[in-house]
């Protein structure tokens, strides 16, 4: 048979295939999308129905909760007051909320009001009898849920479908004990369809579940469903339905609704369809008739000339040769298609190789040690940073199995699962073993090499060498368990010294109390002198080292946070008038005064008033060591916003930046005072710290010769001290 005959043929052949092909497969494809679009419709109404009903219990349960929670409708629930039914529940009350059933029911279970409405004869009657099976003691709408939120949904009556809500009544505010129960509900009635029939295309009907003279073709559908469901049945070639069903307010199926639509949409494209179809037959008779003449025409003689020249380029393949090309029509633009697709081969090829070469070149120099192994696990290629790493040279390395670089070949076998259940791994610690033996901590990132089809092709990796960074890890953990060590001996040493103080305080002490007494005895026995001033001597200077014990025994109790306090309500202004009275005789007889200012009213404080007035006679006493004779010293307290500030004045001869900046510090004196005045520099560091203990904090200020104002504040509201 000639190239022509069969070209005819198969022409012929192929427009009956491609008429006949178009026909099914649009009909096919285009009726079940019509289909599809159809359903969506109807299954979108049947939403839309479902919605207004939901929307419907939502106003229904909102209006409950407006009734419910309500101080008038507590009140009623609890009294039955005849004047709350008067004012509130009228004819209009129900009309206007479009109810058709209001009942109350007290904590006792009595139906304290009960009324329904009939729209038909548009007055208020006694609610239907069947309802009464659902408003005993233990029914589910007598009993609140655990968070008193309202039960709404579907109760199906004999005559009636209803749409209901029950609600605890509470006050206003929201508030229990409950009060009973609040039951407001509305007839799903002609109207309530009517409503769903303007907001849809379909006509609606609603069935009670239990119905025994279900149509058949719900009860067809009836075992079907579920509550989540929506079945759409194409009724006939002119309506399409769609079926649900809805819970009733205890859970258990209530009502089944059916809506019935048109199949216009359907109808109207299938008369598009086949105007389509037959336009397109016609299209493909007049193209293939063209198509036919111009081959016969342009093409046959062309493509023998072309075929032999790709014949000969078949036999002696060569990318840079390139097929003649001559005049204008398709074949000399296939001509030259297939010249521009050889050259763009020809530079693809090129491309290709330069890539390879970059990334062969990225590949080699990269600093970060990377490999390649198959799927059994032996190395296919790796970079000079692993040969470096590992110590081996390429030629050994190459088809080397990977688990013998590994310490433990079972880290090799652990990545190798780990990279299979994830698809790749990062930074996965394992141990390799150099050519020399030594052994390296290292972290592996690797994945899996998979080509087009999936199929596993083997593994490829990027190794890191941490074994520095461990052993500086290391170093640094080592650093901190000596530091640790040092500490705790330093802790402990300090603990050896606090105890030591203590022994040596209570050792002083001891002997101090028989001298201290005897020589009191010997001053009032003793009149004569020197002998009178010998026994006063005596018992000053037991005194004053019983003094400086005191304070190294109080200094330890700081140090060791053992100081404690006894904290009680305190008239503030009363203490510090029995500190001035008490430091009197010492201010006179260094011929200096002392004087307090304080306002009319100060509030009481919690604090320890023996602590408290320790801390004024160490700061009065220093004021009055620290002056000359005729000097004055002001004691002043003032109140502000939340606390209690107490300062000293005096007009000594004050101190310089250096000595403010230690004048707390243990054992600190300034250089000038050193031979003058007694004391072991310990009272302000008592002082500070037991300032601190009550919440507060203590300033200086002072000028050289004109004296030192020291202030500390206390809070007015501490709780817990």
């Amino acid at each position: 048979m000639t190239l022509r005959s069969k070209m005819f043929l198969i022409a012929g052949i192929g427009f009956i295939f491609l008429v006949t092909s178009q026909f099914i497969i649009s009909n096919v494809i285009f009726t079940r999308n019509l289909s599809q679009i159809e359903q969506s419709y109807t299954r979108q109404d049947m939403e839309r129905v479902e919605s207004v009903i939901s929307t419907e219990l939502s106003q229904l349960e909102s209006e409950g909760l407006d009734w419910s929670q309500w101080d008038d409708t507590y009140t009623f629930a609890a009294n039955h007051n005849q004047g709350y039914i008067d004012s509130n529940l009228m004819l209009s009350t129900f009309i206007n909320l479009r109810l058709n059933l209001f009942i109350i029911i007290n904590t006792a279970g009595d139906a304290v009001y009960s009324e329904a409405y009939d729209s038909t004869s548009n007055k208020i009657v006694t609610p239907a009898a069947d309802l009464n099976q659902y408003l005993t003691p233990y029914s589910l709408l007598l009993m609140p849920k655990a968070d008193l939120s309202p039960r709404s949904g579907i109760l199906t009556l004999s005559d009636h479908i209803l749409l209901l809500t029950s609600q605890p009544i509470l006050s206003s505010v929201g508030s229990g004990p409950s009060h009973g129960t609040l039951i407001m509900g509305r007839y799903f009635d002609s109207a309530e369809l009517a409503l769903i029939d303007e907001l849809t295309i379909s006509t609606v009907s609603i069935y009670h579940y239990d119905d025994p003279q279900l149509p058949s073709d719900v009860q067809t559908f009836f075992t079907n469903m579920t509550t989540q469901d929506i079945i759409v049945k194409t009724e006939s070639a002119q309506t399409i339905a769609g079926y649900s069903m809805e819970n009733s307010i205890f859970g258990t199926p209530a009502v089944v609704i059916k809506g019935e639509m048109p199949r216009d949409i359907y109808e109207q494209g299938r008369q598009q369809l086949l105007l389509f179809l037959g336009a397109w037959a016609v299209g493909d008779l007049i193209i293939a008739s063209m198509f036919i003449l111009l081959l016969e025409r342009q093409t046959l003689s062309h493509l023998t000339r072309l075929s032999q020249t790709v014949r000969g380029l078949s036999i002696k393949p060569d990318i840079s040769s390139r097929l003649p090309v001559s005049g204008h029509d398709e074949i000399s633009t296939l001509s030259k298609t297939i010249n521009e697709a050889l050259n763009a081969l020809q530079i693809s090829q090129k491309e290709i190789r330069d890539k390879e070469q970059k990334y062969r070149n990225l590949f080699e120099q990269s600093r970060d040690p990377i490999y390649l192994t198959s799927k059994e696990g032996r190395f296919e290629d790796l970079n000079q940073s692993v040969l470096d790493l590992l110590g081996y040279a390429k030629e050994e390395m190459l088809n080397r199995l990977a688990s013998e670089v590994y310490s433990d070949p079972a880290d090799r076998i652990r990545l190798l699962e780990k990279i299979q259940s994830q698809g790749s791994v990062k930074d996965f610690k394992v141990k390799l073993k150099r050519k020399d033996g030594e052994t390296l901590d290292c972290l592996i990132t690797a994945g899996m090499r998979i080509d087009d089809s999936g199929r596993l092709l083997g593994y490829q990796g990027i190794i890191r060498d941490v074994t520095e960074q461990y052993r500086t890890q290391e170093a640094l953990q080592n650093s901190y368990n000596n530091e640790r060590k040092l500490r705790l001996d330093l802790q402990k040493e300090i603990a050896t010294r606090i105890d030591f103080s203590n022994a040596l305080v209570h050792e002083l002490k001891t002997p101090l109390t028989p001298i201290s007494a005897s020589s009191e005895l010997l001053m009032d026995e003793l009149h004569t002198e020197p002998w009178h001033s010998i026994a006063k001597n005596i018992n000053d200077g037991a005194n004053s080292l019983s003094q400086r014990i005191n304070e190294l025994l109080e200094l330890s109790r700081i140090e060791m946070g053992t100081m404690s306090l006894n904290v009680t309500i305190v008239d503030i202004s009363k203490l510090l008038h029995d500190t001035i009275e008490y430091m009197l005789p010492l201010v006179i007889d260094n011929n200096q005064s002392l004087k307090l200012d304080l306002p009319s009213e100060l509030p009481q404080i919690m604090v320890d008033p023996e602590r408290i007035k320790q801390i004024m006679l160490n700061l009065i006493v220093n004021a009055v060591k620290y002056s000359d004779s005729g000097a004055s010293t002001l004691v002043r307290a003032s109140q502000l916003e939340n606390e209690l500030l107490i300062e000293v004045q005096d007009h000594g001869r004050g101190m310089t930046k250096e000595v403010k900046e230690h004048i707390f510090d243990p054992y600190y004196r300034a250089e000038g005072n050193k031979q003058n005045l007694s004391g072991m520099g310990l009272g302000l560091t008592i002082v500070k710290s037991l300032v601190e203990l009550h919440g507060g904090h203590i300033m200086v200020e002072s000028v050289i010769n004109q004296g030192s104002t020291f202030s500390f504040s206390l809070p007015l509201h501490k709780s817990g001290i």
